[in-house]
């Protein structure tokens, strides 16, 4: 049996050893080379002609962003199938794999999920995670919202101290901490958060933040 031939990127190390060991597991699966640095991959993918690529969305410690790495080397290598990793459902960036042809987007908190992805993109599916698709489907749900039912104005019905709240969102900050920077209370944060999301029709926090992103408001 021809095993598939992964190669993996990531710039932390603990996330990437733990994905090798994982996937080492498999019968099917062979991890060939990994790589924490951007500027690796175009050689790595010369000399070692691996079947799949692991790429992280972010890739936060190098010059090169995931994606942009994703755009780059689909460049080069047109064919390569590429399977885009991320620590949550951000639909901003998962949008922007989709557009440049990454082939895969899969949560890497889910370990089950990951080799059932690399075996349907290796079969020439494209697999995006279940969580990530409900993200995507809530986001369509919040424009088609935004459209018919929130057109009060440019800020779509939104209190100023909720477009506040919005802002803060896109961030790493926990509601708390959101709370302490604009001096109210962290139920206070948790009474905008909720009228946010009988306003836009989005149920998740990363949904919010990308129905502020679609709609100019951070």
């Amino acid at each position: 049996m021809n095993k598939i031939r992964l190669f993996i990127v990531d710039d932390e190390k603990l996330i990437l050893e733990g994905l090798k060991t994982l996937l080492s597991n498999f019968n099917d699966l062979e991890v060939i080379a990994t790589t924490g640095s951007a500027a690796d991959c175009v050689e790595i993918i010369k000399n070692d002609k691996p079947d799949i690529v692991l790429m992280d969305i972010k890739m936060e410690n190098n010059d090169k962003k995931g994606v942009e790495l994703t755009a780059e080397l689909l460049n080069i290598f047109p064919d390569l199938k590429i399977i885009m990793l991320t620590k949550f459902d951000d639909i901003h960036l998962t949008h922007e794999s989709i557009n440049i042809g990454a082939k895969g987007y899969v949560v890497k908190d889910n370990t089950q999920e990951i080799p059932i992805a690399i075996r349907q993109v290796n079969k020439g599916h494209q697999y995006i995670a279940p969580r990530i698709q409900e993200s995507i489907n809530e986001q369509f749900f919040a424009k088609r919202m935004a459209k018919t039912n929130l057109s009060n104005g440019k800020n779509f019905g939104l209190t100023k101290r909720e477009l506040e709240v919005l802002q803060h969102l896109n961030s790493d900050k926990s509601l708390s901490e959101i709370a302490d920077q604009l001096f109210i209370s962290l139920n206070t944060v948790k009474t905008h958060v909720s009228n946010l999301f009988e306003k836009t029709g989005v149920r998740k926090r990363s949904g919010l933040v990308s129905w502020g992103i679609e709609h100019q408001l951070i």
